[in-house]
């Protein structure tokens, strides 16, 4: 069981970011900057680093709090990241 949720969370983990990398192709051609592939490869690299970046409070915070707490963590994470972008 444990095995077919790990592979499984993987395969929707890549469909439901499949769109992103797209949006990291157009994102420098939109920002004025001049659409080349080290332009491309660098909004890439740096949406893979904010992902992780994401991904490993989270994961620590479950290491501490439990799996229980994810829903916490995350709120807590999305109400810092909307008060930022303000």
């Amino acid at each position: 069981m444990y095995w077919g949720i790990c592979t499984f969370g993987s395969c929707i983990i890549g469909i439901f970011t499949s769109s992103i990398y797209s949006f990291c192709i157009a994102l420098p051609a939109d920002n004025g900057f001049k659409p080349s592939t080290s332009n491309t490869a660098n909004f890439v690299l740096a949406n893979s680093f904010g992902e992780g970046f994401l991904i490993t409070p989270i994961g620590y915070g479950m290491s501490i709090f439990g799996y229980k707490s994810l829903i916490v963590i995350v709120f807590i994470l999305s109400s810092i990241a909307n008060w930022s972008f303000r």
